[in-house]
């Protein structure tokens, strides 16, 4: 444990030496400052030890909750099928099963505290959702990064620090939505630029600061001076104001509440072809079409960040997501456009920048120029619909966030995937799956949680390697399992009938399903059945 304490620390000091060129002090003083951008965890205590227990989603007050390393010591109950005829039966059977799950771990880890749902990571301390990385702390849905403090939503970051919803970068901080770009410090909305200082909305920049290109000899002494300052302020202050703080104070900008309207695309009518999608996925997962995805559309974002339209800025439309995104759900709405427009005003507003201009300077003319989008376009995409962040997708319907993916709806974040529709938080490399939470690998499922690799199985939490589950909770390496309990195929077969005929009646004689993987622990049958 001390070692990965010094081992964290030693990684934190020597990630400030490459963004700053000097140390700020040991990483143990800034929890709350780099937690800023992370996503909100759930803490619980263990049924079997009162440990602390680490979740990413909340689950229902009063259900079960323990740590994955006690799964061992649970001791599950075998289901007796015979007795299952119905939901009621079915609910019953697996009652005494329901535990749900924390401080979780997929694959190969090592030296991870204080955090749930990460897979074959090293080095991982109070974070949430983190695939693939080494050296990471206060961070939330990332991948593939390396050396990273404070960050959310990122994939293939390196180096890096306070960072928002952005795509292979390196040597950044405080960066927002910045895409294939290196050097970037209080940078909104950078994309293939480098060498950038309290810039905004520019493409293949390089040497900036407040949008302006300056000689490099120019903008090395500069950022040398204000880094300087800056540094010495996070050394004494234990934190920095953020760059829409920044926006904020210096350019005078009030708390103007969005206009909502309704979206322009929608009336267009361009919903067919991912009502097809849906309709394939549903015959897929459920064994039957269910017709007119629309009717189900508050159902399936019933767990998700709503995409809106609201008026910019400018008087024209523009993509806004609610106000659970952290980072970006603060931006000023008086400072508020939509993303073509947010390019034409970063070529267009500059700041002024004189001889002997230091940090009070540069802040108050970021406070002049600076200005907000949520709307991104990297990369060829086609048929989007109120998805405002998208890498390279095709038919998209009101999805915040697409990487690589396609024939997907009504989710927060699909990252090379298809046919994903409904569910909270992140779904990566998975397909055919509705009302998934937070998974990896994913294939043909329903109402599955937190799970990895995992196939044809409906209302799983947890789960690793699982081929065929039903209500199972926590399994590892089962095929044909209800409740736990490997009970053959056919078997199988029979009993998800069952679940199936009452979740399509259901869906299909009122429009959502109250019975969700997410509030199985909640001790009235009442409840549980949304009733």
């Amino acid at each position: 444990m001390e070692s990965g304490k010094m081992a964290m620390d030693a990684a934190f000091r020597g990630t400030c030496r490459i963004i700053f060129g000097r140390e700020i002090g040991g990483i143990e003083g800034y929890g709350e400052y780099l937690g800023g951008y992370t996503l909100p965890c759930h803490l619980g205590k263990s049924c079997i030890s009162g440990k602390e227990v680490v979740t990413t989603l909340g689950y229902p007050k009063g259900a079960k909750l323990v740590s994955q390393d006690e799964i061992g010591k649970l001791g599950f109950k075998a289901v007796d099928t015979a007795s299952i005829r119905d939901i009621d039966s079915l609910l019953e059977a697996i009652g005494e099963n329901v535990v749900y799950c924390g401080n979780r771990r997929f694959g190969k880890n090592l030296n991870v505290e204080r955090s749930d749902n990460i897979v074959n990571c090293q080095n991982v301390w109070d974070s949430q959702s983190v695939f693939h990385s080494r050296f990471c702390a206060h961070t939330s849905l990332s991948r593939e990064c390396d050396h990273c403090f404070g960050l959310f939503a990122h994939p293939f970051a390196r180096f890096s620090m306070r960072c928002v919803w952005g795509m292979d970068v390196t040597r950044c901080f405080e960066g927002y939505c910045c895409n294939n770009s290196s050097d970037c410090l209080f940078s909104y909305n950078m994309g293939g630029c480098s060498d950038t200082l309290f810039s905004f909305n520019l493409r293949n920049a390089r040497n900036v600061i407040g949008n302006v290109e300056l000689p490099k000899e120019r903008y090395v002494e500069l950022k040398k001076k204000i880094l300087g300052e800056i540094a010495e302020e996070l050394e004494r202050e234990k934190r920095f104001p953020s760059l829409i703080e920044i926006v904020r104070e210096y350019g005078g900008v009030g708390d103007g509440v969005p206009e909502y309207i309704e979206s322009l695309k929608e009336r267009e009518g361009k919903t067919k072809r991912i009502g097809e999608s849906f309709a394939v996925a549903s015959k897929i997962v459920l064994g039957r079409e269910l017709g007119g995805m629309l009717k189900y559309e508050d159902w399936l974002l019933g767990g998700s960040v709503r995409v809106k339209v609201v008026r910019g800025a400018d008087g024209k439309e523009a993509h806004r997501v609610d106000s659970v995104v952290p980072g970006l759900k603060d931006v000023p709405q008086e400072r508020f456009v939509g993303g073509e427009e947010a390019l034409r005003l970063g070529k267009e507003k500059k700041a002024e920048i004189g001889d002997g201009v230091g940090l009070a300077g540069i802040l108050e003319e970021a406070g002049r120029i600076g200005y907000f989008t949520h709307e991104f376009r990297f990369g060829a995409s086609m048929g989007l619909v109120d998805n405002p962040i998208s890498y390279s997708s095709v038919d998209i319907y009101k999805v915040f966030d697409t990487t690589n993916s396609k024939h997907s709806g009504c989710t927060f974040t699909a990252i090379e995937s298809e046919y994903v529709f409904g569910g909270r938080y992140r779904m990566l490399h998975s397909r055919m799956c509705i009302n998934c939470f937070e998974s990896t690998s994913l294939s043909c499922c329903f109402e599955v949680d937190s799970s990895f690799s995992t196939a044809n199985s409906f209302f799983c939490h947890n789960c690793e390697n699982l081929d065929g589950g039903i209500f199972c909770f926590n399994a590892k390496g089962k095929r044909y399992a209800v409740g736990n309990t490997e009970v053959g195929r056919g078997e199988y077969l029979r009993i998800r009938k069952i679940l199936l005929d009452y979740v399509v009646g259901e869906l299909e004689g009122k429009g959502e399903l109250g019975l969700s993987i997410l509030k199985i622990g909640e001790r009235e049958k009442r409840e549980i059945r949304g009733k």
